[in-house]
């Protein structure tokens, strides 16, 4: 018999359970119809609709109520089997997710540097302004439209201090040679944001390179820029930021932040570049 449509594209571990359940309604009839899957008081309350989702794969079944299924389908020992293909389908879809938080809220602050902290390196390219991570203060509040004594700059100021004492993480900055050259404010403000820049160039942990405007690269970074916490990339948007975790998209981003850290300069040369 060919398969029907719902079989097709029902998933894997759906098809499994409804095979089950078929089993029982053709041997069991009776007790297809009349039992309850979840005997035990134990076991938490489920639905007839509950149940008829999961069958048909639209919603992802706990552990628990995946052993209670088979085993009351008389299947108990492919319980293992079906609840390591539902995990593997929910972190699937997880992978693919591209999460956008809008605006420069002290929200949206606290979270990069929570992500920051859980991080083990933090890649990060800007060819528009200065990272984030390296914007003194005022330079803070005059790229995101607030006070100087907002708490939002206050906590940017705080992953800059992370940066400076943390030496078990593993920092590479690229900035373009063409945004350190965009005037933000006054000469006194950008004097002040390159001078702590030529600060954070002495920092042995942390690999600050400038890319020289005359530089050739293969690919154009049309955004303005992008940062990779491990294996979450997260980019910066006109009046958001997004980040996305898919596997296919980090890689990507990977290919690019190497191709324009390897043709950034670092040390004396990045120095004389931020001073000219």
């Amino acid at each position: 018999m060919p398969a029907s449509r719902d079989d097709v594209t029902r998933p894997s571990w759906a098809s499994a359970l409804r095979t089950l359940w078929l089993g029982v309604r053709l041997t069991q009839p009776e007790a297809a119809s009349a039992a309850n899957p979840f005997l035990s008081p134990s076991d938490k309350p489920i639905t007839q609709q509950d149940v008829s989702r999961i069958e048909q794969g639209g919603q992802f079944p706990d552990d628990a109520v995946v052993t209670a299924l088979c085993r009351a389908y008389g299947a108990p020992a492919q319980a293992a089997e079906i609840e390591a293909a539902v995990r593997e389908a929910r972190e699937r879809r997880s992978d693919r997710r591209l999460v956008v938080q809008r605006g420069n809220t002290l929200h949206a602050q606290q979270r990069w540097r929570r992500i920051e902290g859980e991080a083990q390196s933090v890649d990060a390219v800007q060819t528009g302004m200065v990272l984030g991570l390296l914007q003194t203060p005022a330079y803070a509040a005059l790229a995101m439209q607030v006070d100087q004594d907002h708490p939002a700059v206050a906590d940017r100021r705080k992953r800059f201090e992370a940066m400076l004492t943390d030496t078990n993480r593993r920092y590479r900055l690229v900035q373009t040679e063409g945004s350190l050259r965009v005037q933000l404010g006054s000469p006194e403000l950008m004097a002040e944001q390159l001078d702590a820049l030529r600060t954070v160039c002495g920092v042995p942990h942390v690999d600050l390179r400038i890319l020289p405007m005359q530089q050739p690269v293969a690919e154009p970074l049309t955004g303005g820029g992008f940062h990779i916490y491990d294996d979450v990339v997260v980019l910066g948007l006109e009046v958001a930021s997004a980040d996305m975790n898919d596997p296919a998209d980090v890689d990507y981003f990977r290919r690019l932040f190497e191709q324009y850290h390897q043709a950034s300069v670092g040390g004396r040369a990045a120095t004389d570049l931020i001073g000219e």
